[in-house]
């Protein structure tokens, strides 16, 4: 049911033409969105005029956030960030809300740089994610972004924070703003939510420093203030990775009768790109974003793979399994992001942070 109703928001909130009945119910959403963008502009009207507190850290902050909700690839955007960033002799952090973690404490340490500290049940999938790519990143998670700073600030030697989906989080100060847009519906109807897709109005981009468009091989411009643009697109892995942590090539499962299943905000398009891979699935079974895998959705995933050879998931996922946790051997893809005119976009970022 809620994967249903996910894949009826998409449609409703979407730029591409719709049945009478869906234009009904975005309708019937309209005014909840009235009153939902009405308490954001009041809410930044607030902050813009300092009548709610923001925290500014002593490290300068980087925010990676979108504009709309659902996956514009904030993740990768924020694995490619801190390695550029550590490539340039920088110490970054990573502070994350850690969405779908069922940690307790104010500050969650998923990693001090040396090991991990947390499980994704703990502190959500993606967090994890990014702390197992970077392992000498410390990575913290705290439900008030400026709490998990603190602890950086105190506790780490890191000499800038990367802010993981901080674009509506005003309660922190941060020094730059990027902001993701998907190239191929960036505003999607342009509608707030529930009638659209959007956390904020378009005007909420004057806070933006730099718009990174996703999913695009070419370059993309939109009448928005004259802000930087950049560009991006995003790629399996040619190598897949089992469970237990042997690594190969992606050319020897193709020929294999492959299972896949994911727990994306569009597991869609990671079926699809599989293909260009050269893998096309005998089965698939999406699942819903963040989703946890009990032992009868493993049992599951079992019974629908009867017959096939492997099963396949996303790095994501992954992060949540266990080699021992099915009677099939089970691999996982990573997703790599490749920013056309990312040296640009370090040297914009270098140059408002240590001016």
């Amino acid at each position: 049911m809620n994967e249903l109703l996910v894949r009826w928001h998409r449609q409703i909130s979407s730029s591409q033409k719709k049945t009478w009945w869906l234009r009904l119910l975005q309708l019937l959403l309209v005014p909840p969105s009235w009153c939902y963008s009405l308490l954001g502009q009041l809410r930044n009207w607030g902050f813009d005029r300092q009548i709610f507190a923001s925290y500014r850290s002593s490290l300068p902050v980087v925010s990676v956030g979108n504009l709309a909700a659902g996956g514009t690839g904030k993740t990768p955007t924020v694995d490619w960030l801190v390695k550029g960033l550590s490539a340039m002799g920088k110490k970054p952090a990573i502070v994350s809300r850690g969405y779908g973690g069922r940690y307790r404490d104010q500050v969650g340490l998923v990693s001090d740089g040396n090991q991990l500290r947390m499980t994704a049940e703990q502190c959500g999938d993606e967090p994890l994610l990014l702390a197992r790519r970077n392992p000498t990143c410390p990575l913290v998670v705290a439900r008030r972004r400026a709490d998990g700073v603190r602890y950086v600030e105190a506790n780490t030697a890191a000499d800038v924070i990367v802010l993981d989906d901080g674009f509506q989080h005003r309660q922190l100060a941060r020094d730059v703003d990027l902001v993701l847009l998907d190239a191929k519906d960036p505003f999607g109807n342009g509608w707030t939510l529930p009638a659209g897709k959007l956390r904020e109005s378009k005007s909420a981009l004057k806070r933006a420093d730099a718009l990174l468009f996703t999913r695009t091989s070419e370059p993309l411009t939109l009448p928005i203030g004259g802000l930087p643009s950049y560009y991006s697109h995003h790629r399996l892995s040619a190598n897949v990775t089992r469970l237990e942590g042997s690594c190969c090539d992606i050319g020897l499962i193709k020929n294999k009768k492959v299972f896949a299943f994911a727990g994306l905000a569009d597991n869609q398009q990671f079926f699809q790109a599989l293909g260009t891979l050269g893998v096309f699935p005998a089965g698939t079974l999406s699942l819903p974003d963040h989703v946890v895998y009990t032992t009868e959705l493993q049992q599951s995933i079992f019974a629908r793979a009867t017959g096939c050879d492997i099963l396949l998931t996303t790095e994501k996922d992954a992060v949540k399994l266990a080699g021992n946790m099915f009677e099939l051997p089970c691999y996982y893809v990573g997703l790599d992001l490749d920013i056309a005119n990312g040296q640009e976009l370090l040297r914009l970022i270098s140059s408002i942070l240590w001016r």
